[in-house]
């Protein structure tokens, strides 16, 4: 079986009432990162997971940056 797909890329808009927006905006100012431990602390050590820095810049870029 040959799948006869189309890659074009064709632009589309996304329709997210504004209460959800306010809602998830308002969840994640209140949500907490976890304290700081060598695991989430290690620079060089990438196999415990995403580090504690990029979950804070990831967290205010979401909050502060992002245009919604």
């Amino acid at each position: 079986m040959t799948f006869q797909g189309n890659l074009e890329v064709r632009p589309f808009e996304v329709a997210v009432p504004e209460e959800a927006i306010a809602e998830f905006k308002l969840l994640l100012r209140l949500s907490k990162i976890g304290p700081s431990t060598f695991e989430n602390t290690n620079k060089t050590d990438t196999s415990y997971g995403v580090s504690r820095a990029w979950i804070e810049k990831a967290k205010d870029h979401w909050l502060n940056v992002h245009d919604w």
